[in-house]
């Protein structure tokens, strides 16, 4: 992996931070493999493309996913930017490492995969199209709940 890839990674993240919670200095910073943002509305910590015996070099891993706010959309949010990087990051896979059960809850919304533990993972273009349906399928989970 060139290091300019994960400087790039974090400069994308920063923007999408800085424009959806109206931060005005850059909360994500990087390090060899690893790219860390936090503040007092989030905690994300991401291994980006590390090759490990679970995970394979074109995977984004999301380690920590936590939001001050819970259902809200942010996570929902956030797939949805990363969903679109694989294009400029050559990134076919996300996963998410050692999930709580909330973080598995909201791995099986979106159709992640238990794989080892609790790992779980999916290919991103089955992700794009998860997020597509979602609307719909929260829209029908509704629907079904209230009859």
């Amino acid at each position: 992996m060139a290091s300019n890839e994960i400087h790039e990674f974090c400069s994308v993240l920063n923007v999408y931070l800085m424009s959806r919670y109206k931060y005005k200095t850059p909360p994500a910073y990087h390090n060899i493999h690893t790219v860390s943002a936090g503040r007092k509305l989030f905690d994300l910590y991401f291994r980006f493309k590390v090759n490990s015996c679970y995970w394979r070099d074109d995977t984004l891993v999301i380690a920590v996913i936590a939001f001050n706010s819970r259902r809200k959309g942010n996570g929902l949010n956030l797939l949805e930017m990363l969903s679109d990087l694989p294009a400029e990051f050559c990134i076919s896979k996300i996963g998410i490492e050692e999930a709580n059960s909330q973080s598995a809850a909201f791995a099986t919304t979106f159709g992640f995969k238990n794989f080892s533990g609790n790992n779980w993972i999916i290919d991103v273009v089955d992700l794009r199209e998860n997020l597509n349906d979602y609307p719909r399928i929260r829209k029908d989970k509704s629907s079904t709940a209230s009859r």
